[in-house]
């Protein structure tokens, strides 16, 4: 790790990031977690509702059935046309005892006459059901339920609002809550003689509502249409339409705004609040044919008004506080928020520690590298160096004939010369002795003219292919000329070895580079040739050298027929140090040498194919440098 960069630094720029994600990802998932459970909490209190609405529904259809069965029995209707007949009330006194023993949600099954006096009547008991004996039998006639069911037309029904059932001017105790069911009665005539009356244990349906509600989440209620408590709002507020002193205890008292979207809220709904979560559900019992009123808490008080079908109902109101709306799952979120920032955190510190540590083993290995680097190309340039000096010492072994011929030649011509002198000098010169001395001359001096023109021939080469090989300069050359004073500066090497090489070259072919890297390229695969393919030159073959090129690339192609690769040395043929001819002074740099000069300075490939036993082929390809671009270069 770098000196300007503490460890403090970097373990907060890995912290940051990590911490800003986690609380990112931990708010989401508390909000999808709000999200789930508020939704949950919705469904749940619609369906706990919907469930306690549907159950008051359901509990009117029985109990219209049942008495508009018992309205059409013979024994009832032979009492409305003979009333004073005690057999005829004996016998429905029977069939409401029945009744109410069997069903045992009646708490009164009664006969009233047109006063309003009770004729027959059946009590539920705890053993079952028994008649009212005549001497029991109370007048109804200013009760408002009688009265309302007493004008309704045939056929109809009265239903009263759910209320306490009151006996001899005072609430019942324990406290019963009733229902009561009426029909008027006629006679054969159609003259009203009276009204059958059923006082239904509305118990039957609040207690299951209680029940339900007890272990439900949250609240519930059941409200009349004024908004008074019918269940569901403890001893202090439910009934409080019944007592005087409680006049006032209403829901709305308590939720002035959320009683308001109640009632404007059509059939069902539900909305949030301030003070929590409320769903409800409007109860209308009622069906065509089924009357009501506004009843009355008082024994003798009368109704205010008559109430239509659609209009009878109460509320089932669910009431979640604010309070429970919050998922209990906060503390878990936030525990676990708290626990990943500090296993983040320890992370991040000992990333931290990672990474200096990295880092000063980076730094070593970056200094080994460079190291390495500097070895490499030392042992790169000694290797060109090592190829250049057998140039130089293949060229003075080379240009060592001519100019030993042109020595020796010259030093025959300087004899011959003396001996011209000499004979010049004598008085006597015969002419076949100065034709004789005279060719002699002539043919020392034409050996060392042709010799030193060979000499000059071979220095120029040399000078080419030497200044080419330790110079990156470009220029324009002719590719055959390149190939021709490689070969020439390695004859030496090659003269006294059975190897053919063969070149295919079009005198035409110049091309932009540098010289000295195909020279570099082709010097090395003619040795590696030499050494590997024929046996440091023990075994006869041949090499082919052949170059094309079209408008964009340049190749070259060379093969030999030599001993070839086998698959592990075909492997690693490019690979730096991997000689198989370590012992006569491989250093296994020149394939490697020849690849880089390939791949860097050309900008090309060296590709190689090869079989055991069946020579070696080379493809040199590098994309052409436009003349102008070179020129810049």
């Amino acid at each position: 790790m770098s000196a300007h960069r503490p460890p403090w630094l970097y373990f907060l720029r890995l912290f940051l990031p990590l911490l800003l994600t986690a609380t990112l990802l931990a708010y989401l998932f508390w909000r999808m977690a709000m999200q789930h459970i508020l939704h949950s909490l919705r469904v749940e209190m619609q369906k706990q509702v919907e469930l306690q609405a549907q159950a008051l529904r359901l509990t009117f259809s029985d109990v219209v059935s049942d008495l508009r069965f018992v309205a059409g029995l013979g024994s009832l209707q032979r009492l409305v046309e003979e009333p004073l007949l005690a057999q005829h009330r004996q016998d429905l006194g029977e069939e409401f005892v029945t009744l109410t023993r069997t069903k045992r949600i009646y708490d009164q099954v009664r006969y009233l006459d047109e006063s309003g006096m009770e004729r027959v009547r059946s009590n539920l008991t705890r053993e079952g059901a028994e008649q009212v004996p005549p001497e029991g039998l109370q007048d109804k006639g200013k009760r408002y339920y009688f009265r309302d069911a007493f004008i309704l037309p045939p056929g109809e029904v009265f239903v009263s609002p759910m209320d306490l059932n009151i006996e001899h001017g005072v609430i019942e105790q324990p406290l019963k809550p009733m229902i009561r069911f009426g029909m008027p009665l006629f006679d054969s005539r159609g003259v009203r003689r009276g009204v059958l009356l059923f006082n239904y244990l509305a118990e039957q349906m609040l207690r299951p509502f209680r029940q339900h509600a007890a272990v439900s989440r949250g609240e519930v209620f059941l409200l009349n249409r004024e908004g008074y408590w019918l269940a569901g709002g403890g001893p202090a507020r439910d009934w409080g339409f019944m007592y005087p002193e409680r006049h006032g205890t209403l829901f709305q008292a308590y939720h002035p705004e959320e009683w308001e979207q109640i009632v404007q809220g059509g059939e069902a709904g539900q909305f949030r609040s301030e003070h929590g979560l409320f769903t409800f559900e409007r109860v209308a019992p009622l069906r065509g044919g089924l009357r009501s009123s506004s009843g009355s808490a008082q024994a003798e008080g009368t109704s205010a008004e008559m109430v239509p079908a659609d209009e009878y109902h109460w509320y089932v109101v669910s009431h979640l506080p604010q309070a429970e709306l919050q998922p209990t799952s906060t503390p878990a979120i936030l525990g676990i928020y708290l626990f990943g920032v500090l296993v983040f955190a320890l992370g991040a510190w000992r990333l931290t520690h990672s990474h200096q540590r990295l880092a000063d083993t980076v730094g070593r290995l970056d200094a080994k590298v460079n190291e390495l680097e500097r070895t490499r190309n030392e042992l790169v340039q000694s290797e060109k160096m090592a190829s250049l000096g057998r140039l130089v010492a293949g060229f003075a072994h080379e240009i060592n004939t001519p100019v030993g011929v042109a020595v020796g030649a010259a030093s025959h011509l300087e004899e011959a010369v003396q001996r011209l002198e000499a004979l010049t000098r004598a008085e006597e010169v015969l002419e076949s002795d100065l034709d004789a001395l005279l060719a002699e001359i002539r043919t020392a001096a034409e050996l060392v003219l042709n010799n030193l023109r060979r000499a000059s021939t071979l220095v120029m080469s040399f000078k080419r292919t030497s200044v080419d090989q330790s110079s990156q300069q470009r220029r324009r050359f002719l590719v055959c000329e390149m190939i021709d004073d490689t070969l020439k500066s390695l004859h030496n090497v090659f003269k006294r070895v059975p190897i053919e090489i063969e070149v295919r070259c079009e005198p035409w072919q110049a091309i932009d580079g540098v010289p000295g890297v195909y020279a570099q390229i082709l010097t090395n695969l003619l040795t590696n040739s030499l050494i590997h393919g024929f046996d440091q030159g023990q075994r006869g073959g041949r090499i082919r050298i052949t170059t094309e090129q079209d408008e964009t690339r340049f190749r070259l192609y060379y093969e030999d027929d030599g001993h070839g690769m086998t698959p592990e040395v075909f492997e690693r043929a490019f690979e730096p140090f991997f000689t198989t001819n370590r012992e006569h002074g491989g250093s296994g740099l020149g394939l490697y040498v020849s690849y880089n000069l390939a791949t860097a300075e050309l900008s090309g490939q060296l590709r190689v194919e090869s079989r055991t036993g069946g020579g070696v082929r080379f493809i040199l390809e590098h994309p052409l440098v436009p003349r102008q671009e070179a020129s810049l270069r």
